[in-house]
Parts: structure tokens; C-alpha cells; sequence
């Protein structure tokens, strides 16, 4: 009897410190803190290599330009990079890579690039994307001028 409850309360102290780790987690990712370039970066990388890694490092400067894009239209898209990636069923920004995970290494060049504004707009001035062999279509696809395709993505704006 007494192991069992050995083993409650370490699962209820695994909870506990698990949930106050995600909760801080929570709290850094939202404050403007110090180094937030990096965490800019970081979270653009993990955008362009969840959405784009398999089409290289024009498919990855591609899907950057468009979160960039978004950027210049606050009032519409958000103030703020974490704002425009973390917008509802936006963008899919995915963990982490290792760091010997080679698109994981061009997903982190091409995200300083597009902060720094060293790397050119390839969608010509596209806010919107979206997988060009999709069944159906997003309904905002027939509402936008497409732009280009680069990879297996359409640009539009």
C-alpha cells in the first residue's frame, strides 16, 4: 500500500513541475524580452522548415518572405512576428531541429536573412500561400492574385 502512494505523488510532483515548465515556457515566448531577435529567428526557422524544407532554400525564402510580408500590414496580419506566425491556422511552425539536421541549418540562414532584409522578396510582395495540387483550394485562393509558384507552393497577395 504505502509503495503505491510513494509512486501518486511522484506522478502528481512530475505533473505539477511539467505544468509550472510550460507555464513559463508560455510567459517568455510573449514578453519582449531581451534577445528576442533570436527568438524571432528561431521561430521564422521553424516556420519556413515545418512548411517549406522540402523545397529547399528557395521554398524556405519563400514562406519567410510571406511572414515578413505580413509584418509591413500590422493593422491586418500583427504587430509583431510572433503575432503573425502564431495566428490561428496560419502557419505551421513545428519544434526545434537538431542542430546537425542540415534544412535545419539553411531554415536558420534563411530566417536571419529575412530579418536582416538581406535575402530578396521571391513572391513579389504575397501576404498568402498555399499547397498548388491541394483538391480543393482555400476559398481565399480565387480571391487573391496569384503571384508565383516556387516548389510545390502558390504565392498570392
Amino acid at each position: 500500500m504505502k509503495r503505491r502512494d510513494d509512486w501518486r505523488g511522484t506522478l502528481l510532483f512530475l505533473g505539477i513541475v511539467t505544468t509550472i515548465a510550460f507555464i513559463l515556457y508560455g510567459i517568455l515566448m510573449t514578453l519582449p524580452a531581451v534577445g528576442a531577435e533570436l527568438r524571432d529567428r528561431e521561430l521564422l526557422a521553424r516556420m519556413a522548415y515545418s512548411e517549406a524544407r522540402g523545397d529547399g532554400v528557395l521554398g524556405m525564402t519563400a514562406v519567410s518572405n510571406v511572414a515578413i510580408n505580413r509584418l509591413k500590414q500590422p493593422e491586418r496580419f500583427g504587430r509583431t512576428l510572433i503575432e503573425v506566425l502564431r495566428a490561428p491556422r496560419q502557419f505551421a511552425v513545428g519544434p526545434a531541429r537538431r542542430a546537425s539536421d542540415r534544412h535545419w541549418q539553411l531554415a536558420l540562414w534563411v530566417a536571419e536573412g529575412a530579418l536582416d532584409g538581406t535575402l530578396p522578396d521571391l513572391t513579389k510582395g504575397s501576404t498568402h500561400f498555399f499547397v498548388c495540387n491541394m483538391r480543393r483550394p482555400p476559398r481565399w485562393a480565387f480571391t487573391l492574385q496569384r503571384t508565383i509558384r516556387i516548389g510545390r507552393h502558390c504565392f498570392a497577395r
